[in-house]
């Protein structure tokens, strides 16, 4: 059975790097393979007789509490939106996410870490898909995938225009699993694989000239270069490519002069020429943010409704931003729902990292933190995005409630011998 179900998570992965995903709705292919997962975990549950519903574990009892908020939420934005089907679409998908991955996650992982390892390793898989297509396709190789551009700004559209991990900013998370299994990695085959990965994923960042990924990029190496002590030649040269990236944005957008980006791919000229003297959308954005906690002051307890926002705004856009979106959208107890679901598991594995749970130097120790880099980062990022609950971006998040959960329960065992009788 466990054969079965990592084969079935693994396919998983693979198709959601794939064009065309959605079966109807935000429902994906992935998303039907990780329910027929979920129903073997539960049969051989039922069969074997083991504990059958993963919230039972006290450890995960605060995810009770994420789809409480959250589901109040989605009934106060059902209420005050003619989009009911959108409202209650968007609590299932945390429900999905908490519910049915989360338990075929802690089944695969059976306490051991370097089943965590394995999970993660499925992560990277659309990332490095993407990021495959996207350099392929910048050097001439698939042009066929990837010869459009976004908005004629010089964007690519990603893996035939429909994967979202082929943008910058959710790339940039895979870069840093990726990194991540870089360091772990014992056998110089296997550091060699995962180097030429983070290369050709970071070359598909620039590819896809989006300023927010390279502040991203420059964000997670500077968060990797701070909480680990080693400070490698390649962190820090990664480090001074970020810094010299936002540097040269930042000089071009003050002075007009573009003349050395000639010594980079056309198209991140062509789109930081094509930005007219802004960081892309980031002025509209910012102008959606703050009408939206305008919106969220009006009506802090029920919202203004689901996907309502785009017609109390002159852009007709909604809000880039994730917490802002639920607050106004769904009010307050929407607001708490959100914030638990970014900000309990940045918790946990700080706690992890404060209580030195694992020696610093070893996988699980190293691992621990760059998740802890991962969730910060996947933080910032809902800060420019009005939805956050893809499947596959919560994957690293999941890995560390199970390993907190593993973790815990071992202490309370091992605590619980020792003061029994010899």
């Amino acid at each position: 059975m466990r054969k079965i179900v990592w084969l079935l998570v693994v396919i998983a992965g693979i198709l959601w790097a794939l064009p065309d995903k959605t079966i109807a709705g935000s429902f994906t292919y992935s998303d039907l393979i990780y329910a027929i997962a979920f129903i073997i975990v539960i049969f051989e549950n039922l069969v074997f007789k083991r504990p059958l519903i993963i919230l039972l574990n006290k450890r995960y009892s605060v995810i009770f509490y994420i789809l409480l908020f959250t589901g109040i939420g989605a009934m106060t934005g059902m209420i005050r939106s003619s989009d009911t089907i959108g409202a209650s679409v968007a609590f299932l998908q945390y429900a999905f996410i908490f519910v049915v991955v989360l338990t075929v996650i802690h089944y695969l992982i059976n306490n051991k870490m370097e089943n965590a390892l394995k999970v993660l390793v499925i992560f990277t898989i659309p990332g490095i898909i993407s990021g495959v297509m996207v350099s392929l396709s910048g050097l001439g190789f698939v042009t066929a995938y990837d010869s459009q551009l976004l908005y004629g700004l010089g964007r690519y559209r990603g893996f035939n225009g429909s994967l979202p991990t082929a943008y910058g900013a959710q790339t940039v998370l895979a870069c840093v699993i990726i990194y991540m299994m870089f360091r772990i990695s014992k056998r110089f085959i296997n550091k060699l694989f995962w180097f030429t990965m983070l290369l050709v994923c970071v070359y598909a960042i620039i590819l896809t000239a989006s300023f927010g990924a390279i502040i991203m990029l420059g964000l997670a190496i500077s968060l990797i270069w701070w909480f680990f002590s080693k400070h490698t030649l390649l962190t820090r040269s990664l480090l001074v490519f970020a810094f010299c990236a936002g540097l040269s944005v930042f000089y071009s957008h003050q002075t007009g002069n573009y003349q050395y980006m000639n010594y980079l791919p056309d198209i991140v000229k062509i789109r930081v020429e094509a930005a007219g003297g802004e960081f892309g959308s980031a002025d509209v954005r910012s102008e959606l943010n703050r009408l939206g906690v305008e919106k969220f002051f009006e009506n802090p307890l029920m919202g203004i409704g689901h996907t309502q926002f785009m017609y109390h705004n002159p852009h007709g856009r909604v809000v880039h931003n994730t917490i802002i979106s639920a607050a106004v959208e769904s009010g307050v107890f929407g607001l708490i729902g959100v914030v638990l679901y970014l900000i309990v598991p940045i918790v946990l594995a700080y706690r992890m990292v404060k209580a030195k749970l694992f020696d610093a130097k070893s996988y699980e120790g190293v691992m621990v933190r760059f998740l802890l880099v991962y969730l910060l980062i996947r933080l910032a990022q809902t800060t420019t995005s009005h939805e956050y609950i893809e499947r596959n971006l919560w994957l690293p998040g999941l890995v560390v409630f199970v390993i907190y959960a593993t973790q815990m329960n071992r202490k309370e065992k091992a605590i619980s011998q020792v003061g029994q009788p010899v």
